[in-house]
Formats: C-alpha cells, structure tokens, sequence
C-alpha cells in the first residue's frame, strides 16, 4: 500500500503553548550553562565564581529561549515536521559531553569536581531536548490527523521491550563509568534493575499479585499507566498513552506488516519497531477493530473503511 503523505502546511498547527516556551527556555539555558561551565573548568575558575556565573547564564538562556519561541509561535509545528527532531535536540548536549570527555581525558580540565555540574547541565539539555521533540511532534500530529474510523485501548501483552531497554541502557551507562573512572556508581544499577523488573514483570506477576503495585514489579494491569489509547487514521496509527506527561506518536501504515487476532490478544506486526501486542480483554469489539485495521492495510484509508461499512448495512 502506497503511504498517505500529510500536509505541510502549519498555519493552521495548534499553538503548544506555555509549556513549549518553558522547555526551549530550559534548553537553552542547560546549553549554554554547559558550554560555559566547560570553559571555566579548563580555566579553573573558583567554585563561587563558577555558580555565579552558571546561575546567571541559565537565567539569561531560560529568558531569551522563551521569548524566541514565543515570538515564533510556528517553531514547534516546523521542528515536529523533522524526521530527525530527536537528533537536532539531542546532538548539542551530546557534542558538548563528548568534548567534556575529551578535555578532562587530556588532562585539561583543573578539577574533577567540575563534572558534576557540567553533568548536571548536559543532563537538563537532554531531557528538556526530549521533550521539546515530543512537544514539537504532538503539535505536528494535532495539525494532520482527521477523526479516527477506530480506537482501542492498547494494555500491553508480554514483554514491554521500551521499558527494558531503558534499564539496559542505564546499565551500559554505569559500566561505562565503573570502566573510565574505576568508581562506582549504585544509583545506575539500582535503575537498570528497576526498569529491567518492570519490562518483564508480566511475564511472571500477575495483575492481582501484591507484588504488582510495588516499584520493583510493576504491572501494567495494575495501573492506567500500562493503557495506551490507539486511532486509526488516513496517516497511519496514532499512540496516545494515558499516563501524564506524555505525548502521541505516529505509527504510518507502511510500517505496519501485519494483523492478527488470537483468543488472547491483537497482534501487529511491525517493520522497525516493537510489535504492538493488545489485550483482547480490554478492547471493545476486537473482531471489528482487527477487520478496520486490514481494511486500512489492503486499502487506501478511510474511503475503503466506508464502502465496507455501507455494504455491510
């Protein structure tokens, strides 16, 4: 099936509002305290001259990153229209790590204890980075997507594979740093084994276990967290989960393989992503959701969904 293309046009994306222009704020400030802070590591500025400083270049970026997106009330629909926005946001906190590494490996760096404010800083970047993407991409979705032909709730079956390769990633992080600094650091651990236990806590708790509403054995059935609202659109399937904060994303129809129903669950099959696995038990008549869904797949969208539903009348 040839892909819908959405519009491009953004005059009419919806304005993200104060939340947006907080975040840019954030990121700019994070940026600029970092690069800052790295320059003063090297000249080996006093401690109460660094915060000072820090402090007030923070305060100068939070201020002038928010009235830049402010005044350019269309800068979010633009950046959520990039394919590589995760990458724009996160490349210069990155970069500014990756050079950090290389100074204090060279020698150039005064004092460790600068690490950790610069650490902090490329910290903030990254996470108000991340949710400038996610902000700029909800604001895109807003502007292209019609009225779903169908939507579900989406309570995960199995594995939940995101959740587990956060905590390997928290657990590559905390051998990396045992390995270059000789310390250690629990903390990283200690989070890669909780995000780990919650992944594959389904598997072995069930949803009425006692186990299942603590920290360690997170179950989805136990809260809304686990639900996901999934539509069915001309653009593709839109993912809409119920926990907050949290933003939409966009699955096209091209990356969609496949649909199957089981007694157990609704299963597609993806290309470059997780299969999304659905507990039958929490969707509203599952058969109809699944023929939707090939209709779209064997179709062209929403006209096809139609005609079907007209001859079925």
């Amino acid at each position: 099936m040839t892909p819908i293309t959405p519009p491009t046009d953004m005059s009419s994306a919806p304005d993200p509002g104060a939340g947006f222009q907080a975040a840019t704020g954030i990121y700019l400030g994070a940026l600029v305290s970092g690069l800052v802070s790295l320059g003063m590591a090297v000249g080996d500025a006093s401690s109460g001259a660094f915060f000072s400083v820090i402090t007030t270049v923070f305060t100068g970026g939070l201020i002038l990153g928010a009235l830049g997106a402010w005044a350019r009330p269309g800068l979010a629909g633009r950046l959520g229209e990039q394919r590589w926005r995760l990458v724009l946001t996160s490349a210069p906190a990155v970069a500014i790590a990756g050079l950090a590494w290389a100074l204090f490996a060279m020698g150039a760096g005064a004092n460790e204890w600068y690490l950790v404010p610069l650490g902090g800083t490329v910290f903030v970047a990254l996470v108000s980075g991340w949710v400038l993407a996610a902000m700029a991409r909800e604001t895109h979705l807003e502007s292209i997507i019609d009225e779903p032909a169908v939507r579900w709730e989406w309570q995960r079956v199995g594995v939940d594979v995101a959740t587990v390769g956060i905590g390997v990633a928290f657990l590559a992080v905390g051998i990396g740093f045992w390995t270059t600094t000789g310390g250690t650091s629990i903390m990283f651990f200690f989070v890669a084994i909780v995000f780990i236990l919650q992944g594959v806590s389904p598997l072995f708790v069930a949803g009425d276990s006692p186990w299942a509403s603590t920290a360690l054995f997170y179950n989805p059935e136990a809260f809304d967290r686990g639900h996901h609202v999934i539509q069915a659109t001309d653009v593709g399937l839109i993912l809409k989960p119920t926990m907050k904060p949290a933003y939409k994303k966009r699955l096209p129809w091209h990356r969609v393989t496949d649909v199957t129903l089981t007694e157990r669950e609704l299963h597609l099959e993806c290309r470059w992503r997780p299969d999304i696995r659905c507990d039958r038990d929490v969707i509203k008549d599952a058969d109809e959701v699944a023929a939707t869904l090939r209709r779209y797949l064997k179709g062209s969208g929403r006209e096809t969904v139609k005609q079907s539903q007209s001859a079925g009348n």
